[in-house]
């Protein structure tokens, strides 16, 4: 799977008009936000150019172009919070493989050789280092 140019969304909501975004009366989109200044509504565009026959096709482009705004924090959020535990994961994997590493070394009796973990205790300390989320 190709990693979606997360950066890059992030970089366009930061310079988006702030949200929450809704339908306005005349069938557009606008924002209703707090600014610096207070209460700001700000028109971001139309959706009414559609022929009566494609109605449902507005509505559903109005829905997600509104749904995908409000919630782009949220999901940029999520992604970043799924990249740290794969990262976590990365971690324990290399825990478990210096693990096993050394067990097959002290079954084979050259223990000493191996640089990772001398004692079952400095193997659990590390594991309990990775995050558990």
């Amino acid at each position: 799977m190709t990693r979606p140019p997360i950066e890059e969304l992030a970089g366009l909501v930061e310079k988006a008009t702030p949200g929450p975004w809704g339908r306005d009366c005349d069938g557009g989109i606008r924002s209703s936000h707090t600014a610096e200044n207070g209460y700001a509504s700000e028109y971001i565009a139309s959706l009414d150019h559609y022929r009566d026959d494609r109605l449902s096709e507005r509505e559903g482009n109005y829905a997600l172009i509104v749904a995908l705004r409000n919630h782009a924090p949220a999901l940029l959020a999520y992604v970043a919070h799924l990249e740290s535990l794969a990262e976590a994961r990365g971690r324990a994997v290399k825990v478990f493989r210096g693990m096993l590493s050394e067990l097959r070394a002290d079954r084979l009796g050259i223990a000493e050789d191996m640089p990772h973990f001398k004692t079952v205790q400095d193997a659990r300390a590390a594991l309990a280092a990775i995050p558990k989320e």
